[in-house]
């Protein structure tokens, strides 16, 4: 009799574990359920100065001044909120719990549209959109990498299979002539930011924000290459996606 009772417990816990994991209402997060998502490229200057062709940052060594500076963005993305933990080891001890890692199919709220990203000055640049279902997302990333070189996506006629980031100007150092500089690479970089709280709306614009006056902390004109690669391209690389902001707005 003990038996069948302690079974039946075991049944009744593990049927009401059921109905919470399956049938309850989903728990509060800081993400929006949008129907439509729309997803912006901005670039500012924060502390730099606009000039005729791209822009001047003064730094105590000196200024730069950059000609030109371009990315190749491969993706965007909204990243869904991580599901709830499942239900307690009574109930994975009665039906066992498949535990999911990635999922095979992407996720709708992302975009993969590789497109060469050049600075204008204060301006956006629509990178697309996508209707959604009624997901919960809770951050946005964005993937900068080499441009490809065939497909549908193909950048090798602009130039840009195989890279990532080009930036040229000159550094006018306080005492000295100017030193001119031409960097380019096809290293990769993806940054995760949060997602705002925000009201369940019908549409969510994500806009992600590149500040420019931080591009070149950390580098020294003035150093002769090595025998090896030039790191200054990755960094300047890393110190943009550092001074990365997002804005998501609903509605």
């Amino acid at each position: 009799m003990t038996r069948w009772f302690v079974v039946l417990l075991v049944l009744v816990g593990a049927g009401y574990a059921l109905k919470r994991w399956s049938g309850g209402p989903a728990p509060a997060g800081p993400g929006s359920a949008p129907h439509r998502v729309s997803y912006e490229l901005r670039w500012a200057l924060g502390g730099a100065a606009a000039r005729e062709q791209g822009f001047v940052i003064e730094r105590a060594d000196g200024r730069v001044e950059v000609d030109a500076l371009a990315v190749v963005t491969i993706s965007m993305s909204l990243v869904p909120c991580a599901p709830p933990k499942p239900p307690t080891a009574l109930w994975d001890a009665v039906i066992p719990v498949a535990r999911a890692g990635h999922s095979i199919a992407p996720d709708p709220a992302q975009l993969e549209a590789p497109v060469v990203d050049a600075y204008g000055a204060e301006s956006s640049l629509s990178f697309g959109s996508r209707d959604l279902a009624g997901n919960r997302y809770c951050k946005v990333h964005w993937l900068v990498a080499r441009g490809p070189g065939r497909g549908p996506h193909d950048l090798s006629r602009a130039g840009w299979a195989g890279q990532s980031l080009r930036v040229s100007g000159r550094f006018v150092p306080l005492k000295g002539a100017p030193v001119p500089f031409e960097w380019q690479t096809g290293l990769a970089n993806g940054a995760f930011r949060d997602l705002p709280a925000l009201p369940d709306a019908g549409a969510l614009t994500v806009r992600l924000i590149r500040r420019v006056d931080t591009l070149f902390d950390g580098v020294d004109f003035m150093a002769l290459p090595g025998p090896g690669p030039d790191i200054r391209p990755r960094k300047v690389l890393s110190n943009l996606f550092l001074a990365t902001t997002l804005e998501a707005v609903s509605g």
